[in-house]
């Protein structure tokens, strides 16, 4: 059996991480290396792993990982796609081969 994402869900996750490839991490310090400030020229973002939040609102709104977020999830050694929403976990499609 294999699981197969949906379409539209796999392409946005794609793009997302190719966008996120020009930004630049810091760390804030915290014991568990879930806060960051991610940059690229004069654009900065706040990302918080442990809440799922970055302060563009892209990864609250949409349930997909920000480009932002992405970045700080690889340096981390975490898949963005298991950061995904619960909604879309549960809309996968099963295809037995």
């Amino acid at each position: 059996m294999r699981v197969q994402s949906i379409p539209k869900f796999n392409r946005s996750l794609k793009e997302n991480k190719k966008a996120c490839e020009a930004w630049h991490l810091h760390w804030s310090g915290d014991d568990d290396l879930s806060l960051f400030e991610v940059s690229k020229c004069i654009d900065k973002f706040l990302v918080s792993l442990k809440e799922h939040t970055c302060s563009c609102r892209k990864w609250e709104l949409t349930g997909i990982p920000c480009p932002h977020s992405i970045t700080c999830m690889w340096l981390n050694g975490v898949q963005p796609k298991a950061s995904v929403s619960s909604y879309y976990k549960c809309c996968f499609v099963f295809i037995i081969i």
